[in-house]
C-alpha cells in the first residue's frame, strides 16, 4: 500500500499479491510484476522506453533484473541525457557492466 500512495498508483490497476499459483516471475497474461524497490530506483509505470529497450534487449522479464541494476540504468540515462546525448547504446553499457546471473535464480544484475 506504501508504494501505492507514494508512487500514485491506481488500485484498479495494480495487484500487489500474486494470486493462488502465480509468482512474481509468472504473472498472468496482460500483466507485468515489478518490485517496489524498482519504483524507487526511478523506473515509472508504464515503463520508460529506455527501460523497456533494455529488458528486450537482455530478453528479461522486469522482475528478472536486479533493483539495483534499475539504478544503474537510469543513472547512466540521466547521466546522458543531460550531456544531451542519445540513451546508452548496448555497447556503452557493456563498457562498463555485464549482465550476470544471480546463481541459478533466473536474477540478473549488472
Amino acid at each position: 500500500m506504501r508504494y501505492m500512495r507514494r508512487f500514485d498508483l491506481d488500485s484498479n490497476e495494480i495487484s500487489l499479491i500474486p494470486a493462488e499459483g502465480r509468482a512474481v516471475w509468472n504473472p498472468p497474461p496482460g500483466h507485468v510484476a515489478v518490485y517496489g524497490a524498482m519504483l524507487t530506483c526511478g523506473v515509472t509505470l508504464p515503463f520508460q522506453p529506455f527501460i523497456t529497450w533494455f529488458l528486450a534487449k537482455a530478453r528479461l522479464a522486469p522482475a528478472q533484473l536486479s533493483p539495483n541494476s534499475y539504478r544503474i540504468l537510469m543513472c547512466m540515462w540521466h547521466m546522458w541525457h543531460r550531456m544531451k546525448r542519445p540513451p546508452p547504446t548496448p555497447r556503452e553499457i557493456r563498457h562498463f557492466y555485464s549482465l550476470r546471473p544471480v546463481g541459478k535464480t533466473g536474477i540478473y544484475f549488472l
